[in-house]
């Protein structure tokens, strides 16, 4: 397989920022195969497009975890297996918008990535092994680093405060290799056209693009975020929710599902 082109990049920075938001990551490979619980492919698409931020994760326990412990489970696998490890960068050489950042990659190229899961991971790793849901959602992220690395083997390295860890290798095949470079293609392409991917009803949300319902949902939006001008404004406006109006049949609750606010009537089913 061809090897990688290494970029010299410091990860974190500013600079390294800029360059994962230029292409598809091996971070991305498992939400764009379907497998992420946390981001879904319309998601991930929305925030390489601009049209939503993408969510700031400095402040997530598991994270800060696994930053702290990074440095810790990269000595201990190199002690293990007689490797020096390097935190690099590097692009695919057989389509380089897919690109990768290594907690460590050895002297053959292989990849090692490191996690610090939660207690509750951990024990569902310990119980189901390459079964477990989060198996599987890393293992595809470490063969899209395989993939950009140009080799067949890696290490996933679940790792603890304890000194404890899970160690699984991952294996590369060229049918999944193919797979992964073909829904990375597909993706890219509805991100360079702004066409969107199809939404998941259960876990996606509606942005409308222009015309009439853009306005409307912005109209809407504005209402929800304007605060009250007084307490006794506050009052005013829901003065008589909940009551009977006139002409309203006995045991009416009030919930005809629309409120008055900011001069339009607010739909209180209307999910933004």
């Amino acid at each position: 397989m061809p090897k990688m082109t290494v970029v010299d990049l410091n990860q974190r920075s500013d600079e390294w920022l800029n360059w994962r938001s230029l292409g598809v990551t091996a971070t991305d490979i498992p939400v764009i195969l379907g497998l992420s619980p946390y981001k879904t492919v319309w998601q991930l698409w929305a925030e390489k497009t601009g049209r939503i931020n993408p969510p700031d994760l400095s402040g997530n326990p598991n994270i800060q975890r696994g930053i702290a412990l990074e440095d810790e489970a990269r000595k201990v696998a190199e002690n293990r297996y007689g490797e020096i490890l390097l935190p690099v960068c590097g692009e695919c050489a057989r389509w380089d918008v897919l690109r990768a950042s290594f907690d460590g990659i050895d002297s053959h190229n292989q990849p090692y990535e490191f996690k610090a899961p939660s207690k509750a991971v951990w024990e569902d790793l310990e119980a189901n092994g390459v079964a477990s849901p989060t198996f599987k959602l890393y293992e595809a992220q470490v063969q899209a680093q395989l993939t950009v690395a140009g080799t067949h083997v890696g290490r996933l390295i679940f790792y603890r405060e304890d000194g404890s860890d899970q160690d699984f290798e991952i294996r590369l095949t060229p049918e999944r290799e193919n797979q992964i470079l073909e829904a990375a293609k597909q993706f890219w392409e509805q991100v360079q056209t702004k066409t969107p991917p199809e939404l998941d009803p259960d876990r996606d949300w509606y942005i409308p693009e222009s015309g009439t319902e853009k306005f409307k949902w912005e109209a809407y939006a504005r209402c929800l975020a304007q605060p009250a001008a007084s307490h006794q404004e506050t009052e005013g406006r829901t003065e008589g929710l909940g009551k009977r109006p006139e002409g309203r049949p006995a045991g009416y609750d009030g919930s005809d599902g629309c409120v008055p606010t900011c001069g339009y009537r607010r739909c209180q089913s209307y999910a933004v």
